[in-house]
């Protein structure tokens, strides 16, 4: 993780000492379909909303440094049990849960098509991925085996790894409508993020 982390800085500062005087800063927003994969307790998970917040720094005409938040919210089946003096209690066979994904991500981008009217970019970078979910619960209490169901909320939070595809068809100099799909990948358990979503730029020369 120090290596990749040290490998990606290095490539940033070495892009930006050869970087052209004028610089082009495009702001996006992005907002559309989200869906994650299956884990051990997150069962069928269903189809979610997501939006996203970029801004793309043009470094040089096709390499960017991006700055993106992205957040997607989802429900899935939460597989819960819990064991009290060595006897399993399932608290529902299974707990719909609400989900939401925060990301904050910094990406290098490499614009892989390139023309005056159509562009097309590949990334990918570090992300912070916080993980929020609430779902119902079995309420254990002292000297007792279930007295009642609560709602519980818990949150983490992991470093993960975006991946990012992006087309943009430029109306004039200043806005353009694409299109932006990609993934998160958490190497923990935290389910993987797949998403897709119709965008609007616009460029700050």
């Amino acid at each position: 993780m120090k290596n990749l982390i040290l490998f990606l800085f290095l490539m940033v500062v070495a892009l930006s000492a050869s970087a052209q005087a004028a610089k082009d800063l495009v702001i996006s927003f992005g907002m559309g379909y989200s869906k994650i994969t299956p884990t051990k307790t997150v069962l069928l998970p269903q189809d979610g909303v997501s939006f996203s917040l970029d801004f793309d720094y043009f470094i040089q005409p096709r390499h960017v440094i991006s700055l993106s938040y992205h957040n997607a919210s989802n429900k899935y089946f939460y597989d819960y049990s819990t064991t009290i003096k060595g006897v399993e209690y399932k608290a529902f066979e299974n707990i719909i849960s609400d989900s939401k994904f925060s990301n904050i991500s910094i990406l290098y981008k490499y614009k892989i098509i390139s023309s005056p009217k159509w562009s097309v970019l590949v990334g990918t970078g570090l992300s912070l991925v916080g993980h929020s979910r609430r779902f119902l619960d079995l309420d254990f209490q002292p000297n007792t085996i279930y007295s009642g169901v609560v709602t519980r909320h818990l949150f983490n939070q992991d470093l993960g790894f975006p991946v990012r595809v992006e087309a943009n068809f430029w109306l004039n100099k200043r806005w353009a409508l694409g299109l932006h799909g990609g993934l998160f990948y958490i190497p923990d358990e935290v389910p993987t993020t797949f998403y897709i979503q119709p965008k609007l730029s616009f460029c700050i020369k």
